[in-house]
């Protein structure tokens, strides 16, 4: 599998699947690893697990703004996803909700 099918599939997971885009991510990642994926791709999928555990929403919203997710789009969506998980981290510390 090369890194663009491998961001069509993970487009797809983090779009559609709304119930547990996380897991669907894990069982992606098992099978490349079994597979013998070079360590780019399970990294890219590992990066994509994170900002999902982060703020899934945030991940969602921001790859559905790319009709086709690439490499930079994908790191965009984790940040987004990351300062999203501050944000809200820091509004609990501060008493609101």
């Amino acid at each position: 599998m090369n890194q663009e099918t491998l961001l069509k599939f993970i487009h797809r997971i983090i779009t559609v699947n709304a119930d547990a885009p996380g897991l669907a991510l894990s069982e992606l990642e098992s099978i490349l690893e079994k597979q013998g994926a070079s360590r780019d791709l399970l990294d890219l999928i590992r990066a994509a697990k994170q900002g999902i555990s982060e703020s899934s929403p945030t991940m969602r919203k921001a790859v559905s703004e790319s009709p086709v997710l690439s490499a930079k789009d994908l790191q965009t969506a984790i940040a987004r996803a990351h300062e999203q998980k501050m944000r809200e981290d820091m509004a609990a510390r501060n008493g609101r909700c």
